[in-house]
């Protein structure tokens, strides 16, 4: 597996270890994490993906991540990703006339 996170290239990595460790990571630290896909589309061995994971956090807050992801497959198994997910921050609530 090679993933490269386009807005975070340093933290790109090849071997299914560093997956292990990215979500042995994700569930220790969300541990009720749950995950769906909101959309997808497939062309050929390329698939398109876009993720919304939920989960409470160490302080007790709902952590959000949502993004899309890019994967190619070969021989069955996902080869390679593009990982454009963040967390997602709560909106700035509108000022108040005064």
């Amino acid at each position: 597996m090679r993933t490269r996170p386009p807005h975070r290239p340093s933290e790109g990595f090849i071997g299914n270890e560093q997956v292990l460790a990215n979500w042995t990571a994700i569930f220790s630290r969300l541990p009720d994490i749950r995950g769906r896909v909101l959309h997808r589309a497939t062309a050929g061995p390329e698939f398109w993906a876009e993720f919304e994971y939920v989960g409470t956090g160490p302080d007790g807050a709902t952590a959000v991540l949502a993004g899309p992801a890019i994967m190619w497959a070969q021989d069955g198994l996902i080869s390679r990703s593009r990982f454009h997910l963040a967390p997602v921050t709560a909106p700035e609530p509108a000022p108040t006339a005064g």
